[in-house]
Parts: structure tokens; C-alpha cells; sequence
């Protein structure tokens, strides 16, 4: 099997992120005060969305091609993100494919699960693998941003057969050795540790603060800034600190060469990183070496 990779600029939802998609799939060519109106909409949004489908973990919306043979593409948000998130792809996506768009349970307004037990990216996987046996989905491809690109990695890895393609978003199979190349789940834990407490003890107005800062290197766009800084004011914090947790602490590089699935990977750079675009492009075919 191969491994694609794929840059776009970072700076918002731009044509250059619809145009990697599309050669993914093989397709021709704000304050906290403010995003607290925008979290009333994201859950006034949320009770209205009519979702086809709706388990522990996932809350789904489909977006039918008028051929019921179209293939399939199942859309996964990162961190605390709406669905929403593919809007200005959907249209585009609409036109091959059958849409899958999936809402997480305790993200971005959804009411969250009591199963946190089982663990984010495992919940997420088993009940992915659900829906695709519950309504025979064929011709599978499974597109995740950040987290849902985890998620999707983990969806190749123990499920591999239940989809043909993964196209994976910003997002590493060890997210914490982005920031310390000689990083290890044991000495990275600590760390976790104080990250899920802090997010989980932090009054309403300090996490707000934190996210408002948070936010401002995720987009260059003050509107996308507002709009994911709602979204996590609209999360549960349980869920999110558990999430966050999770994706520190988990270290899958050494079990990728187990993956048969193809993988493609969309990275973003941009001047501001104050790094070359190269050594972003090698960390990221460092840690997908094993594939």
C-alpha cells in the first residue's frame, strides 16, 4: 500500500482544502461573551439538525446522492468541532459521494454520552464499525479532522476491513511528539495529567479565556476563531478533558505497518509556524514512517 500526503495553507476553510480532498478521494480537479450567542445557536442548530442516526458516540446527518450507488464518505470533526465544519466542502462532496456527516457526542452542543469509561477514540470506533454493519455501507471512505483523523486511523487499524480509504486531516498517530520529538506515553503522562485537570477544575470565565487564546492559532479568520471558540464553550468538559487526555497518551506509530487500509494525509503550513514547510512535511512522514 501506499501513503499520500498532501499540503494546503493554513488560514481558514479555503479552496486548496476542498481541492486536497478531492485528490484524496480521487476526484478530477471574537470575545467570550460573543461566542456565547453563537453557542445558543450551535445547540438551537444541534436540536434541529435531524440526525438519521444517533448512538453513544455518534450523532449522524446524512446528505443522500441521487445515485444510491454512490460510494460513501463518512465525515469525522477534530476536537470539540460541529459537523459544520465540512460546510463549505458538503456541496462539493455531495455531488460523488453519499455524506455521512457525524456530530460527537458532548461536542460542540451535542448532548454528551455516559460511557466515558470506554474511553473517546475507542467509543467512536466501535460504534463507527456499528453504523457501517447496521446499514451495510459499501465502498467506505472515512475522512477525519484532528481527532476524528485519530479516530479514523484507529478505524484502519482494528477495522480495517469495514473501509476502503481514510483520508486523515492534521492529525498524528502520537500527537504529543509534534511538540517533543523524544516524547514517550510514560513521560508524557504527567503532562496529561495536569491538562485534563485543569480543564475539568477551570471556572467558566478562566476556560473561556484559555480557549479564546487557544483558538487564535487554529485560524487566521477572526469569524472561524469566534465560531471554534463557540463550539468549545458549548462542549462538555468531561468529554473534552477525557478526549485531550487521550490523544496525548496514545501511541500508535509502532502499530501502523499493521495497516492495509490507504491512507492519504492533509498537513497544514503557513509562514506564521515561523518553520520551513519541509520540516513540517518531514515530521509528519517521520511519524507515518511505519505505514
Amino acid at each position: 500500500m501506499r501513503t499520500f500526503f498532501f499540503h494546503v495553507p493554513r488560514g481558514g476553510r479555503t479552496v486548496a482544502s476542498i481541492i486536497a480532498i478531492m485528490a484524496g478521494l480521487g476526484i478530477a480537479a471574537c470575545s467570550p461573551s460573543g461566542a456565547g450567542d453563537k453557542a445558543e445557536r450551535i445547540e438551537q442548530q444541534i436540536e434541529t439538525s435531524g440526525f438519521n442516526y444517533r448512538s453513544n458516540w455518534l450523532n449522524i446527518r446524512i446528505v443522500d446522492h441521487a445515485d444510491a450507488h454512490a460510494p460513501n464518505l463518512i465525515l469525522i470533526p477534530g476536537l470539540v468541532s460541529s459537523s459544520s465544519i465540512w460546510d463549505e466542502v458538503e456541496a462539493v462532496l455531495s455531488k460523488t459521494h453519499n455524506l455521512h456527516l457525524v456530530d460527537i457526542s458532548g461536542f460542540a452542543a451535542a448532548p454528551p454520552t455516559p460511557a466515558l469509561t470506554q474511553g473517546v477514540i475507542d467509543g467512536l470506533v466501535s460504534d463507527l464499525s456499528g453504523y457501517i454493519k447496521e446499514e451495510k455501507l459499501q465502498q467506505v471512505t472515512v475522512i477525519g479532522h484532528s481527532l476524528g483523523g485519530f479516530t479514523a486511523l484507529n478505524q484502519a487499524l482494528k477495522h480495517g476491513n469495514l473501509i476502503d480509504k481514510i483520508i486523515v486531516v492534521d492529525a498524528l498517530p502520537f500527537y504529543s511528539a509534534l511538540f517533543n520529538p523524544a516524547a514517550t506515553v510514560e513521560n508524557v503522562t504527567p503532562q496529561a495529567d495536569a491538562m485534563r485537570d485543569q480543564i475539568l477544575k477551570l471556572g467558566d470565565d478562566n476556560f473561556a479565556v484559555m480557549q479564546k487564546r487557544s483558538v487564535q492559532i487554529m485560524s487566521k479568520s477572526r469569524e472561524a476563531q469566534a465560531e471554534i471558540l463557540a463550539w468549545s464553550l458549548a462542549s462538555d468538559r468531561a468529554t473534552m478533558a477525557q478526549a485531550v487526555h487521550e490523544l496525548m497518551t496514545t501511541d500508535i506509530r509502532a502499530e501502523l505497518s499493521q495497516i492495509s487500509t490507504p491512507v492519504h494525509v492533509i498537513y497544514a503550513w503557513d509562514e506564521a509556524m515561523g518553520v520551513g514547510v519541509s520540516h513540517i512535511e518531514n515530521i509528519y512522514k517521520t511519524q507515518y514512517a511505519g505505514l
